[in-house]
């Protein structure tokens, strides 16, 4: 089993570290959820070597699954479920998030909106029309981004977005 040597970065490090792996591995869903009349966030990481993803649990919190595909490999998967950290998460990940950015500002909206219902009489308020044809926009909006990054994919699976970026030196 891999470990990460992590006692010699910083927390700004260690901070780009994670998201990092995580906009590369990470997953960030809009999902309807069923039975209600709703959509629900959904973050997720995957990854055959568990050390990533005890990382990912010690800095942000979540769960650590282990699934089987197709009942042979073992995968292990990295779940974030609650609504705080979600919201935390999305949030401090905007700045360093460069494929996921237009899903997790999506996801961030949709949080958004749906923590302003809180409770009534013990249970979550039921949702309004008006909120539920909000909430489909933000779910509309976290699939077309995934559409649009699956079609600038060539045959051959490699991204033809071009990417430049200019690092300013220390003066």
């Amino acid at each position: 089993m891999s470990t990460i040597q992590t006692e010699t970065l910083t927390e700004p490090e260690m901070m780009a570290y994670c998201f990092g792996f995580f906009d590369g591995e990470g997953c960030i869903q809009v999902v309807k959820a069923r039975p209600k009349r709703s959509y629900t966030v959904c973050i997720r990481a995957f990854q055959k070597e568990i050390a990533p993803l005890l990382l990912l649990k010690s800095v942000f919190g979540g769960v650590i699954y282990t699934d089987k595909i197709c009942g042979i490999k073992r995968i292990y998967r990295w779940e974030m479920r609650d609504r705080k950290g979600m919201h935390w998460f999305l949030k401090n990940g905007l700045r360093y998030l460069f494929c996921k950015k237009s899903e997790a500002q999506s996801a961030l909206n949709l949080l958004n909106l749906t923590s302003a219902r809180g409770r009534e009489f013990g249970r979550w308020k039921s949702v309004t029309d008006l909120e539920l044809s909000a909430q489909k926009v933000f779910y509309d909006q976290c699939r077309n981004a995934k559409r649009v990054k699956s079609f600038l994919l060539d045959d051959d699976g490699q991204s033809e977005l071009r990417v430049s970026y200019k690092i300013d030196s220390p003066k």
